[in-house]
């Protein structure tokens, strides 16, 4: 069996001020050997908020 990350992990740790390795290193203390995956959805999502990001900086330049 292994663990999936959806974005509302990803949302609420960086809320917090953690980094997405801390997430999954805090994940692997947890799970131990299981695989830990992330949803596809959620790796677009990631690509999409990263491009509009860089998007905006270039336009506030």
């Amino acid at each position: 069996m292994g663990v999936i990350v959806d974005t509302s992990t990803l949302v609420i740790a960086e809320r917090r001020k953690h980094s997405a390795g801390e997430v999954f290193g805090q994940l692997r203390d947890v799970c131990g050997d299981s695989v830990i995956g992330i949803s596809v959805v959620t790796l677009v999502e990631l690509i999409w908020k990263r491009t509009v990001s860089s998007a905006r900086r270039l336009w506030t330049i």
